[in-house]
């Protein structure tokens, strides 16, 4: 490896323009090539990649090309392939959620990255986010006593556009998953059973998609902790994540309301400005995580801070959430040991 830590890029869609956009400004890091079947639309629509950026519509033209790392921001659909493929590439991954949209081709993915060796980081971006990463240095400092509950939120502003949906493998797995991340990062617990229910409030298409714009969640872990989260596509007022643990000695909250301390004080009323996309509230986190994929390939770091059996974890709560949705009654993750898809 020379100076520059050379990296391609799989898939240009929203996840894909964050990520490029931060490689490019990163010093010693150089976006060798990027990969997408609809570049040339991507980029007539206004995204425009530097001169010198290879551009290629099949990522097997990457895969033949001499790169330290790879980025994987791609439909959720194809992960599992390219991931076959990026194991036997053998070089570092960023992979964004989740491994595979089916559970049980995530589970054969992961076994491969074990068999193999392959170092591969996972896109649960709130690990890397100050305000969670602080809560999570609070709670294993034992300043709230032993954690025994979590609440947690995550509210998009508005739905996202169904041929979307259709390839996210679902609310509960797409955003979800951040959630069921964070509670077995903050509990060093996993989930022993979760209750779910779930309606079509105000985006009446997701119903035809067998998918809905709210889902609350209650869950109990293994460790007999407890906790609740709510999921939401149709927020309106601008992009909402939020948590709450509470331990037997105090709590700690997770709470970023407004995208600017700036607020208009007018009469009756005080009002401050909301973010209004993920990419806003996560800015940070989204370059941090970069940086410290960097430093893995590099040598820098001796581990990934969450890697692909991370992933499968999260998924397998996300398919218990789903059993739970379509039967009306609660689901124990041991069911899920040998569910395949739902």
């Amino acid at each position: 490896m020379g100076d520059q830590v050379r990296i391609g890029l799989i898939g240009v869609g929203a996840m894909g323009r964050i990520h490029a956009q931060n490689l490019l400004s990163m010093p010693n890091v150089a976006l060798v090539a990027v990969a997408d079947p609809k570049i040339e639309a991507i980029e007539r629509s206004g995204f425009r990649l530097p001169e010198g950026v290879v551009r290629a519509t099949n990522y097997h033209d990457l895969l033949g090309m001499t790169l330290d790392a790879v980025v994987l921001s791609s439909a959720t659909t194809t992960h599992k392939d390219i991931l076959m493929d990026l194991v036997h590439y053998g070089r570092p991954v960023l992979c964004e959620k989740p491994l595979a949209a089916e559970l049980d081709e995530a589970r054969h993915v992961h076994q491969a990255i074990c068999d193999h060796g392959l170092l591969v980081q996972m896109g649960f971006v709130r690990r890397f986010d100050p305000l969670y990463r602080r809560a999570k240095e609070l709670i294993d400092e034992g300043r709230i006593g032993e954690p025994y509950h979590y609440w947690g939120l995550s509210r998009d502003q508005w739905a996202p556009p169904l041929d979307t949906v259709k390839d996210s493998g679902g609310f509960v797995v797409d955003t979800g998953v951040h959630e069921y991340d964070l509670v077995r990062w903050f509990f060093h617990d996993e989930f022993a059973s979760v209750y779910a229910r779930g309606g079509v409030f105000v985006t009446k298409a997701l119903a035809a998609l067998g998918d809905y714009d709210q889902v609350d969640i209650n869950f109990r872990t293994v460790g007999g902790k407890l906790g609740a989260i709510e999921l939401s596509r149709n927020a309106i007022y601008g992009y909402d994540v939020r948590a709450e643990i509470l331990g037997d000695r105090g709590a700690i909250r997770v709470v970023a309301d407004h995208r600017t301390t700036t607020a208009l004080y007018v009469e009756n009323q005080v009002i401050g400005d909301t973010f209004q996309t993920f990419a806003e509230r996560f800015q940070w986190a989204y370059k941090q995580q970069l940086v410290e994929f960097v430093e893995l390939v590099k040598g820098e770091r001796t581990h990934t801070p969450v890697g692909s059996g991370d992933a499968v974890k999260a998924q397998e709560v996300a398919m218990a959430v789903k059993q739970s949705l379509a039967t009306g009654q609660p689901c124990d993750l041991a069911t899920v040991e040998s569910m395949s898809s739902f």
